[in-house]
């Protein structure tokens, strides 16, 4: 159990250091020195906070997830989570809740990419949120891509917006239409 523990948190420090940790009362723990470069990951119940490098104290996600698979390569972390749970900050703040069957973490990228029905509800914005088939996550800009079958939700004027795909800022306080048709809605 410690060695899968101190695999998911060597592989999903990508934005920096982040602590994981599974079901259970074990705590994870660093890698041994040496410890090869190339892993293979694989774990259940698994819990990823990621503090945030330019603020001491505040964290860029925490992600709750059923079932992890992945591997870490030349420090660099692609993988599958299952049953996905997220808060996602930004400046500090947890300012979005995502709720997705399946992510995927580049950490190359730096993103975030959710499937499957993917629901995302501002915690800034009360009532607002988008539904999508896809939904990228980018960490660096705090950007949200909604791809396929959009629908977003404002709940302070109850505008309903339906279409392909639209960009948001995190807290899903600015949306722009995307493609054919552009608009920008605030």
């Amino acid at each position: 159990m410690k060695h899968k523990l101190w695999l998911a948190v060597l592989a999903l420090g990508w934005l920096g250091s982040a602590v994981a940790t599974q079901a259970g009362p074990k705590k994870a723990s660093a890698p041994p020195a040496g410890a090869a470069d190339n892993l293979g990951i694989a774990g259940q119940s698994v819990t990823i906070f990621q503090p945030d490098p330019k603020a001491p104290g505040k964290f860029l996600f925490k992600i709750y997830a059923r079932g992890i698979t992945g591997k870490s390569v030349s420090n660099a972390f692609t993988g599958a989570l299952t049953g996905v749970t997220a808060v996602l900050f930004q400046k500090g703040r947890a300012t979005a809740t995502l709720a997705a069957p399946l992510a995927r973490a580049d950490s190359a990228q730096q993103m975030v990419t959710a499937s499957g029905r993917v629901h995302v509800k501002s915690l800034v914005e009360p009532g607002t949120m988008i539904d999508a088939d896809t939904v990228v996550w980018h960490a660096k800009t705090n950007i949200v891509d909604a791809i396929g079958h959009v629908v977003y939700r404002n709940g302070k004027n109850g505008v309903t917006l339906r279409g392909p795909r639209f960009r948001a800022n995190t807290a899903l306080q600015t949306i722009t239409s995307v493609g054919a048709g552009q608009a920008s809605f605030r």
